[in-house]
C-alpha cells in the first residue's frame, strides 16, 4: 500500500485538491448544482447536495484508487511492470483530467461564469493526446490498451496495433482541443467522430494483421 501511495503521490495529490476545491466552495452553491451540460454550453442536469458536488472528487478517487492497484492484481504472464513508469503517467493525467473538470463544474455550481463545454473539449483533447503519445509503450495487458482477442494472441499485433492505435488517438485529440477553442459544439462531434475513428480502426486493423501474420507464418 505504501508503495502504491508514493508511485502515485501525484495523482493523489490532484485528488485531494478536487476534494479541496468542492468544500472550499461548499457554501457558495446552491442545494441543487449544475452536473450536466449541452453541446451549446447550457445546463441540462442538476444534482442535488451532497452528490451533486462531491461525484467529481469521489469518480477521481474511485478511479485512481482502481487504477493504483492494477499493477498489483495483473497476472505474472501479463505483467504490467514492463511499462509501470508509462502507467504512472497515465494515472496522473487521468487524475488531472478529473481535476480540472471538477474545478469547472464546481465554478460553474458557485456562480462563476465558466465555459464549462468548451473547458471540457480542451481537456478531453489533451487527455487523448497523452493517451495517444504512451499507447505504443504499451505492453500486453488486462487493463490499457486494445485488448482485442488478436492483440492478445500475439505480441507483434499488439505492438503494430497500438502503434496505429496512438497515432490516432494523438490527432483526434489535438482536432478536438483545437476545435473547442473555436467552437463548443463542433469540439463534441469531433470529440466522438474522433474516438470512435480511433477506436474502430486500430481493431479492425488487429484482425487483418493477426490473419495476416498467421496466414505467412502457416
Amino acid at each position: 500500500m505504501a508503495m502504491v501511495l508514493k508511485r502515485y503521490v501525484l495523482a493523489w495529490l490532484l485528488v485531494l485538491a478536487s476534494f479541496a476545491i468542492v468544500f472550499a466552495l461548499w457554501s457558495r452553491m446552491p442545494e441543487m448544482v449544475p452536473v450536466h451540460w449541452n453541446a451549446h454550453g447550457k445546463v441540462n442536469g442538476w444534482m442535488a447536495k451532497p452528490w451533486g458536488p462531491l461525484i467529481g472528487p469521489l469518480t477521481a478517487l474511485a478511479t485512481v484508487g482502481f487504477l493504483s492497484i492494477c499493477p498489483l492484481i495483473s497476472p505474472k504472464q501479463f505483467s504490467m511492470e514492463r511499462f509501470v513508469r508509462v502507467w504512472t503517467s497515465i494515472v496522473t493525467g487521468l487524475a488531472g483530467f478529473m481535476f480540472v473538470v471538477t474545478v469547472a463544474v464546481t465554478l460553474a455550481g458557485a456562480g462563476v461564469a465558466v465555459d464549462v463545454t468548451r473547458i471540457l473539449g480542451l481537456a478531453v483533447g489533451v487527455l487523448f493526446m497523452m493517451i495517444g503519445n504512451f499507447m505504443g509503450k504499451l505492453t500486453p495487458n488486462f487493463f490499457a490498451g486494445i485488448r482485442t482477442p488478436w492483440t492478445l494472441a500475439n505480441e507483434e499485433v499488439w505492438l503494430r496495433t497500438h502503434r496505429l492505435g496512438g497515432k490516432l488517438f494523438f490527432l483526434a485529440g489535438l482536432a478536438a482541443a483545437v476545435t473547442s477553442l473555436v467552437s463548443s459544439v463542433a469540439s463534441v462531434s469531433v470529440i466522438l467522430g474522433g474516438s470512435l475513428l480511433a477506436s474502430i480502426v486500430p481493431t479492425v486493423y488487429s484482425y487483418v494483421l493477426y490473419r495476416k501474420l498467421v496466414a505467412s507464418a502457416g
